[in-house]
């Protein structure tokens, strides 16, 4: 083989290697593209994991205070029961007081009107013996 023959094979491996980097170098190019898409859906994901997180967060700190509220009514509605039996045995006694008080001031009026028909009566007679 002469120079000249070798030198063009030699052009043609060289030219055949630049192609083939060529097209290496584009498929290399086509892959950082897609690496690059990929991690810009990453870094959406993970600003989206983020304020999911935060949401979470707020939840937990809100459902602690929730709880918190719901023992605070819990404990008060204790009171409020303890009163309201409390106020329910003061009026059952109340009513208990008004019945005899009322039982009292029938039987008061009932001789009160038997009073004022003898007092009647006897203001009757005392009339009739003036008269006489």
């Amino acid at each position: 083989m002469t120079d000249r023959q070798l030198l063009e094979l030699l052009v043609q491996k060289v030219t055949g290697i630049e192609t083939k980097v060529a097209g290496i170098e584009s498929k290399v190019s086509d892959i950082d593209s897609r690496v690059t898409g990929i991690e810009t859906k990453v870094s959406d994901i993970d600003s989206r994991v983020t304020g999911i997180e935060s949401k979470v967060a707020t939840m937990e700190h809100d459902i602690a205070s929730i709880k918190s509220d719901v023992s605070g009514l819990k404990r008060d509605m204790g009171q409020v029961m303890q009163a309201v039996i409390e106020t329910n045995d003061a009026v059952k006694r109340i009513e208990a007081a008004q019945s005899k008080t009322e039982t009292e001031l029938n039987t008061h009026s009932y001789s009160i009107e038997i009073l004022n028909r003898e007092q009647f009566y006897l203001k009757t007679e005392i009339e009739k013996l003036k008269n006489r």
